[in-house]
């Protein structure tokens, strides 16, 4: 049995919502990936979880926040 769970967006985030297993979505990309999305879209949350409830219920580490210290701060 796991504590908590690091787990990218997905159908995953919310089976382990389901479970009742914490977890923290991690998403990483190319520094020009990260731009166009930021630019195209106005979205504040990658994980279902958080753009059904439209607030961050799920911590998310995203892009240049997704490094090693910052997930171990997160878990």
């Amino acid at each position: 049995a796991s504590s908590a769970a690091l787990c990218t967006s997905g159908t995953a985030v919310l089976e382990l919502q389901l479970a009742r297993l914490p977890c923290i979505v991690a998403y990483r990309a190319h520094l020009l990936t990260e731009w166009i999305i930021r630019l195209k879209t106005k979205m504040h949350f990658i994980s279902l979880p958080n753009i059904l409830m439209d607030s961050q219920i799920i911590p998310e580490a995203l892009f240049s926040s997704c490094n090693p210290m910052e997930l171990s701060m997160l878990l």
